[in-house]
């Protein structure tokens, strides 16, 4: 039984998809996963594995070919490898809006990848836009693929994007992690960078004002990015990670809390953690 998002990533690595593409493919589906769930709220049914999954493999045939035909040759790719004919044909109707008609988006979840994928570089419609001229049709075809989606999810998904450090705060083999009110998942202390800080004096201040302790901040453990939705806009999060120590304060939680622990890295593997907080894990 194909399990879709599970089966295309172990399906890259069997293809031996180069890294780059594989992000780029996961940028795709966060950003596919994202408008998707938009829609849904505005009454669309739609089947979420498979924006994963097609968003997923869209762009394996760059493996053999960066031209217009890696669409073509990512679905025969897949058809080879037994992948369902509905999730390799993503693969074909995403290259610009499809090459004609024919090979034009139908469903509603070819159209949401396609929408994604343009969306997935700032400016890539604008390039697009300049390559094959406002007149052409194939610009025209795209144009009003964006509008359908739009129109399908209440509006154009804005993007934002910020930049965040977050502090992993050690005492002796344990970490620090709060509890967020909403959603109620575990993360490490961290924020949103304001003007003019640094990295690490964003970092000591945000674990000050979540948790009431200060922080010597030490080595960068390394950073951390995510695209995800979030009311109506998509938002990419850069985060720098550190590695602290508690230098003073007393643990007092913010509104944003509703409870602290210190946990070891095994029991911090099993909790239910934020989104970035999973990411920082796996820096550890």
């Amino acid at each position: 039984m194909w399990r879709r998002r599970a089966d295309a990533l172990l399906l890259l690595k069997k293809f031996g998809v180069e890294r780059s593409i594989v992000s780029h493919s996961e940028t795709v589906e966060a950003i596919a996963l994202a408008v998707a769930r938009r829609a849904v709220a505005h009454g669309r049914k739609i089947d979420l594995g498979l924006v994963s999954a097609g968003a997923l493999l869209h762009d394996v045939g760059r493996k053999k070919t960066h031209g217009l035909k890696h669409g073509v040759v990512g679905e025969r790719m897949l058809l080879a490898a037994g992948v369902p004919k509905n999730i390799a044909h993503f693969a074909r109707t995403h290259v610009l809006a499809g090459l004609d008609e024919e090979t034009a988006p139908k469903s509603i979840e070819e159209k949401i990848v396609c929408y994604a994928d343009k969306l997935s570089d700032g400016r890539k419609m604008e390039r697009i836009k300049t390559r094959l001229g406002p007149k052409c049709p194939l610009w025209k075809r795209i144009a009003v693929l964006m509008r359908d989606v739009e129109t399908m999810v209440g509006g154009k998904m804005e993007r934002v994007q910020d930049f965040d450090a977050m502090v992993v705060v050690e005492k002796g083999q344990r970490f620090l992690v709060l509890k967020r009110k909403k959603p109620p998942v575990w993360e490490f202390p961290g924020g949103a960078i304001e003007w003019g800080e640094t990295p690490e004096e964003s970092a000591r201040r945000e674990c000050e004002e979540e948790c009431g302790l200060r922080v010597k901040v030490g080595k960068i453990l390394g950073t951390t990015s995510a695209v995800y939705g979030k009311e109506g806009w998509l938002k990419h999060a850069v985060y720098f990670v550190f590695r602290g120590k508690v230098v003073g304060g007393k643990l007092k939680l913010s509104r944003e809390h509703t409870a602290a622990k210190w946990v070891g890295k095994k029991e911090l593997g099993k909790l239910k953690l934020g989104y970035n907080s999973k990411l920082a894990f796996e820096l550890l």
